[in-house]
């Protein structure tokens, strides 16, 4: 195990980035321990709630405390001896080169692809629909994160990761102390967080990749139901019009065998009643002769009957002669109706699915009933 190399005197321990005496940014201010910061670091650590809270500055190598004012970080001194050294030596803040082209300075970071990009290369390596997605950091705000303290060890840095025991350890702790027995599981801090957010940048494009594929499915979902409800309009207007149809045509139907029925029963009643009128005209005639023949007998006169009997026998003769029997009637037969064929149709219609076959029986039904 080698410790990692202190920053020079030209940089900032906690981002180390260069001091620039010229840059209020990146100028060098002294805290009260004797440790010198960056002007942007030394804001941020005194912007922590801890930090805020207490008007105290905790410096990240020493944890000694340094007292604010209300103006925060601002109120902190430069280190003027620093400056000065850095000016006559010509140092000025230093930018990472761009990890695509190697010749602009880096001004972000994208930690999905990862990488650091100038601003160009940024704009055409996320030109894509999902790369467009990315998060990417201004390399501004990009800092080292201080190492944590060891808890078995509080003089130590926690520069060591337990994979076995998912937690920051020292070298001590490794070789001494609760984490020996897992030592083939410990590894570099640094190396740890790189592959953790190496990870991390896979899981995001996995899920980019699921949730595209998600959005891909449901557009598919949506034209697919969509189809559907439209298919199913048709449908409806469909069959209703089919049993519109069919009503029309059964009513149509009705009428007319109706109206069928009635011609036949008047055409064969009409003889029969002309028959029993006639029959009723001789009864009353005959009627008529009786009486007469009664008068006659109740009289007791021969001469008188004599006379007349010849007139009410011709009377009676030809009122025989003129009755015409009335026509043979055959017993009435039962209704020949059959509409099993039309029921077994309409039946097999509504047991139908999504298909257009069912639609043709019901249009010839409903021509076989106008027919």
């Amino acid at each position: 195990f080698q410790m990692k190399e202190q920053p020079d005197v030209e940089s900032c321990p906690v981002c180390l980035e260069c001091f620039s005496p010229d840059d209020q940014v990146s100028e060098p201010v002294l805290l009260r321990c004797g440790h010198t910061l960056c002007r942007a670091c030394a804001a941020r650590l005194a912007g922590a709630p801890a930090n805020a809270q207490a008007g105290l500055l905790q410096c990240p190598l020493c944890r000694r405390c340094t007292p604010l004012d209300a103006t925060g970080a601002a109120s902190l001194p430069k280190n003027y001896a620093l400056s000065g050294m850095l000016a006559a030596l010509g140092c000025s803040a230093k930018r990472s080169p761009c990890d695509a082209c190697s010749s602009a300075p880096a001004a972000v970071y994208c930690p999905s692809c990862p990488g650091a990009l100038c601003g160009d290369c940024d704009a055409s390596e996320h030109s894509g629909k999902l790369s467009a997605r990315h998060r990417r950091v201004p390399i501004a705000e990009m800092r080292s994160a201080v190492a944590p303290r060891c808890t078995a060890h509080p003089g130590k840095d926690a520069d060591l990761w337990c994979g076995e025991c998912r937690a920051y350890c020292c070298l001590l702790c490794r070789d001494y102390g609760a984490h020996k027995a897992h030592a083939a599981a410990v590894v570099l801090r640094e190396d740890a967080e790189r592959g953790a957010l190496a990870a991390a940048a896979k899981l995001v494009a996995t899920a980019l990749k699921a949730v595209a594929a998600a959005t891909d499915g449901a557009e598919v979902a949506r034209d697919a139901a969509g189809q559907v409800e439209t298919a199913a309009r048709q449908w409806r207007d469909e069959i209703d019009a089919a049993f519109i149809e069919l009503r029309a045509a059964v009513n149509k139907r009705h009428a007319e065998v109706l109206a069928t029925f009635e011609r036949d029963s008047e055409e064969a009643l009409q003889p029969l009643q002309d028959a029993a009128e006639a029959e009723e005209r001789a009864l009353v005639e005959l009627q008529g002769v009786m009486q007469a023949a009664e008068r006659l007998a109740e009289a007791n006169d021969a001469r008188a009957a004599l006379s007349a009997c010849g007139t009410v026998e011709r009377r009676l003769s030809e009122i025989t002669a003129s009755r015409t029997p009335p026509p043979p009637v055959a017993a009435p037969s039962a209704a020949s109706l059959n509409c099993d064929d039309i029921v077994r149709a309409i039946t097999a219609f509504g047991a139908c699915r999504f298909t257009l076959a069912p639609l043709l029986p019901l249009k010839l039904v409903s021509l076989a009933l106008s027919s």
